[in-house]
């Protein structure tokens, strides 16, 4: 398990202890180290001619793995079951406005409500 940062902001003195020619190389060394019980979580690759430096934050196991899957699975799940339940409780709403509009429209004037046809009614009484 890593996360990149930058170096600038460090204050502790760090000196190299070993150089490989690759990464993996690299990263085969600490997870050696990490199998042995040496304590990784001040360990740092530093890549030459690269803008990154990796620091090493401990061992990434199968179940640490699985609960950042397991939570951004529940993350992307609750956005989604949040999209669609707010187009579930705005899509009646829709239809029934698109309805209305299509009724009006098709009586050509004669008003949506109850209210608008019993004036209409009066008037043409009066």
């Amino acid at each position: 398990m890593s996360t990149p940062h930058n170096t600038r902001a460090e204050t502790t003195p760090q000196r190299a202890v070993a150089t490989y020619h690759s990464y993996e190389e690299a990263e085969r060394a600490v997870d050696y180290l990490s199998d042995n019980e040496f304590p990784v979580q001040r360990t740092v690759i530093v890549g030459r001619g690269l803008d990154m430096v990796e620091q090493i934050t401990g061992r990434y196991t199968y179940w640490s793995a699985a609960g950042k899957g397991a939570a951004n699975g529940a993350v992307v799940g609750a956005l989604f079951g949040w999209l669609f339940g707010l187009f579930g409780w705005v899509a009646p709403l829709i239809a029934d406005l698109l309805l209305c509009a299509v009724r009006c429209r098709h009586r050509r004037g004669a008003g949506c409500s109850a209210r608008h046809r019993e004036a209409r009614r009066h008037r043409r009484q009066a």
